[in-house]
């Protein structure tokens, strides 16, 4: 919008900026809408929006790893044809893991902002720690170029929580938006009923 020369980026305002578009990731939008803003002191830290991306992306791996694990049991149980091995009747350490995080997100939208109880502050720090262990084997998370070595060195739980409502609330609210567009996509299209020839074949 910038290089096309339709807004100037010394006089635009943020509410001509254009939407992204539905497909792009709730907390994208977040990003974009939030580093746009014409007032300095509006703008999210830098640290603040490195931390957010992170965190982002830890969800994003986690659920990743569920799927992954999934279908490797799929696949053994196949071969074997044991269903007592098969992935419905057993709980991977993946899907403890995703459960583990939903189970964050649900907690955290029944708090207001800023509020952690105890047990909610000891699941997060078990989070936490799973998280590093596996960017830890991964490459991500060990020193010194470790991609997320100046996350996991600042962050706190608090600051963990508020990443993960940003999260939370974004993708929430990306979901709302295509919802909506879906709904308006289908009142919109033309609705022709059928004719009931009931009448004329008497």
């Amino acid at each position: 919008m910038f290089y096309s020369q339709t807004l100037f980026s010394a006089t635009y305002v943020e509410c001509d900026l254009p939407a992204l578009p539905d497909r792009a990731p709730g907390v994208v939008t977040w990003l974009v809408s939030q580093c746009l803003q014409r007032n300095p002191h509006v703008r999210p830290a830098a640290d603040l929006v490195a931390d957010v991306l992170n965190t982002w992306c830890l969800l994003r791996h986690m659920h990743r790893r569920q799927r992954h694990q999934r279908r490797v049991q799929l696949a053994a149980w196949v071969g074997d044809g044991s269903f007592e091995s098969g992935p419905l009747s057993s709980e991977s350490r993946a899907d403890q893991v995703e459960f583990a995080g939903q189970k964050i997100l649900h907690e955290l939208r029944q708090l207001g902002d800023g509020e952690l109880t105890e047990t909610l502050s000891n699941q997060i720090q078990a989070l936490l720690n799973v998280c590093w262990a596996a960017d830890w084997l991964t490459g991500p998370a060990r020193p010194p170029d470790g991609l997320r070595v100046p996350f996991y060195q600042r962050v706190t739980l608090s600051r963990l929580a508020v990443c993960l409502r940003i999260v939370d609330r974004e993708e929430h609210a990306r979901a709302r938006r295509i919802a909506q567009n879906i709904a308006q996509q289908v009142s919109s299209d033309s609705f022709v009923p059928c004719q009931d020839h009931s009448q004329e074949s008497r």
